[in-house]
């Protein structure tokens, strides 16, 4: 708790001195700031079989997000801070960090954060092309606890297009009120190729607690790589290999069956014609195989529509292939739009 309310004081005090324009005492200009708003409404759409009940409709508002940031491109050495909130999240406060550059090969991030572990895990809800995350990233979410913790986390460039990224986090990360907060560690290394193709390797490890006298280190590994190796085509691949006798050891935690992940492997492919001036059209289509419980392979494919810098419009149709039962299952159709407004102080 103390920590908490320290990593508040630091963040509220970075914010009240957002607006100065002069150099500071390092030579480091003082960051600008920026208000975000995110709106996605939903609209999802299940069809079932004429000899059930019709079709199951659900509408809501996924995000409803108004954050407070500086500098969100992240390409010049200024301090950073972020403080953001999700009225439809359980937990309210999302991101709440500062971020200091010590050197162009270092910078230390402090406070509330979602940890860099999987590509699409890590990736923001307004850069996703699809609606839904893959069944990985759905599985750490549910069962694994909330999806950014307090912590620090290290990275930096590295010369001939490597850099890094090390976070330590505490929890709890499994979602048990009686359940002590044990530590929790990410890295991960990338290299880049212009925009050509991005290479990815992550190690996430963190101690799970059975009950006061036992505990078990668990090991998490992700692979991926993404890019435009020929225009307009854009691609992601990512493998992830998970722990699956964790369950073994969880006997009473209520790890969803249907949920649990154990191994991943998904390719996404899109591309990328302007229809009109301000109009951006980017079909999507990915196949996930998953393995836990439960066998299958998800197909979703969809529409992304792009009008100019704020709005954006997606079509999705998935549907899961069941091994175990030997047929398709979980249909689902879904409407999407995504409203994002910016601010400059």
């Amino acid at each position: 708790m103390k920590i908490r309310i320290a990593l508040v004081t630091l963040i509220a005090f970075s914010i009240s001195s957002a607006g100065a324009k002069e150099r500071d005492t390092t030579g480091v200009k003082a960051p600008r700031t920026f208000l975000g708003v995110l709106l996605q409404p939903r609209l999802e759409i299940r069809p079932r079989s004429p000899y059930l009940d019709s079709t199951r409709t659900r509408w809501d508002l996924h995000r409803a997000e108004i954050a407070l940031r500086s500098n969100p491109d992240g390409k010049t050495p200024r301090p950073q801070f972020e403080f953001g909130v999700d009225f439809t999240d359980r937990n309210l406060v999302q991101d709440a960090y500062i971020s200091l550059p010590i050197r162009r090969f270092f910078r230390i991030t402090a406070g509330r954060f979602k940890p860099d572990f999987g590509q699409d895990f890590s990736m923001g809800n307004q850069d996703l092309l699809l609606i839904d995350r893959s069944r990985a990233s759905a599985f750490f979410k549910a069962e694994m606890g909330d999806n950014r913790l307090y912590g620090l986390e290290f990275r930096g460039k590295l010369p001939l297009g490597f850099s890094y990224c090390a976070d330590y986090m505490g929890g709890p990360t499994w979602r048990v009120p009686q359940f002590d907060p044990l530590e929790f560690g990410v890295a991960t290394v990338c290299w880049s190729h212009g925009n050509k193709i991005d290479l990815r390797a992550s190690i996430r490890t963190e101690m799970v607690g059975v009950h006061q006298l036992l505990k078990r280190r668990t090991w998490w590994y992700d692979l991926a790589a993404s890019g435009k190796p020929i225009k307009p085509l854009y691609f992601e691949c990512e493998y992830f290999l998970g722990d699956a006798q964790l369950p073994d050891y969880l006997p009473d935690r209520r790890i969803d069956s249907a949920d649990f992940v154990s191994l991943s492997l998904r390719f996404l492919a899109a591309g990328e014609w302007k229809a009109l001036n301000r109009l951006m059209i980017l079909p999507v289509a990915s196949i996930e195989h998953t393995d836990g419980y439960v066998i299958r392979e998800t197909v979703t494919g969809g529409v992304l529509c792009r009008f100019g810098k704020r709005l954006d419009l997606y079509l999705n149709g998935a549907t899961t292939w069941l091994e175990k039962a030997d047929r398709f299952a979980n249909h689902r159709i879904g409407v999407q739009i995504s409203y994002r407004e910016e601010q400059t102080f």
